[in-house]
C-alpha cells in the first residue's frame, strides 16, 4: 500500500524541487505538488498523473498567493497541459501567462493557458480552481481549451487572452463540465 506524500516545490531552492514539472514527473497518482510563491518559467504536463497541483493559496486560503505562484509558458506552447486522459486531475492557486498552445487537430495551436485533451474518462476529470488565466496566446481557446474532456472550474479568472480564430477566452469542443463560479 502506499500513502499520498506532498512533494514541495520553490524556486529558490529551499524545497525540494526547484521546477514544478520536476515534481510532477517524481510524483505518484493521489500525489501534491506543493508550489511556494515564485515565477516558474516552464511549460508543464501533467503525463496522464491523477495528482494537485496548488500553490500555498490551497493550505492557508491566502488568495495573494494567486498572483505571487505564476506559472509563465514563456512563449513556448501551453502553460498546463492535461493531454493523457488525467483522471482526479486539480490546478489550484496561480497565475497563468505567457502560454501559445500546441498544435492539436488542426493547424491552430490551442490552450495557451490551459490545454485539457482527451481527459473525458470521468465527470470532473480534471478540476481548475483559484486560478487567473490571462496574457496568453493560441489559434483557438487561448485561455482555456478543452476538448473531449470533463471539467470543473472554480473561482477561475480568465481576462486578456488574445485568439487569432475564435476563443480568446476559452473554447469548448464536445465536452462534459461542470460549470461553478466561472469568471471571465
Amino acid at each position: 500500500m502506499s500513502f499520498a506524500v506532498t512533494l514541495n516545490v520553490a524556486i529558490d531552492g529551499s524545497e525540494q524541487y526547484i521546477s514544478i514539472q520536476a515534481a510532477i514527473e517524481a510524483a505518484s497518482n493521489g500525489d501534491t505538488v506543493l508550489v511556494h510563491p515564485g515565477r516558474y518559467i516552464e511549460n508543464i504536463d501533467y503525463i496522464g498523473k491523477s495528482i494537485t497541483v496548488c500553490s500555498l493559496e490551497a493550505t492557508t486560503n491566502d488568495s495573494t498567493y494567486i498572483s505571487q505562484t505564476i506559472i509563465d509558458g514563456n512563449r513556448n506552447g501551453s502553460c498546463v497541459a492535461f493531454r493523457n486522459a488525467e483522471q482526479n486531475a486539480t490546478l489550484r492557486g496561480f497565475t497563468i501567462t505567457n502560454g501559445t498552445g500546441f498544435l492539436t487537430y488542426d493547424e491552430l495551436t490551442r490552450g495557451g493557458g490551459v490545454l485539457i485533451n482527451n481527459a473525458y474518462m470521468t465527470e470532473g476529470s480534471v478540476s481548475l480552481t483559484n486560478c487567473v488565466i490571462t496574457g496568453n496566446h493560441a489559434g483557438m481557446g487561448a485561455g482555456i481549451s478543452c476538448l473531449n474532456a470533463s471539467l470543473q472550474l472554480s473561482g477561475v479568472n480568465i481576462h486578456h487572452n488574445y485568439s487569432l480564430a475564435s476563443g480568446g477566452g476559452d473554447s469548448f469542443y464536445r465536452n462534459q463540465y461542470n460549470d461553478t463560479k466561472y469568471c471571465f
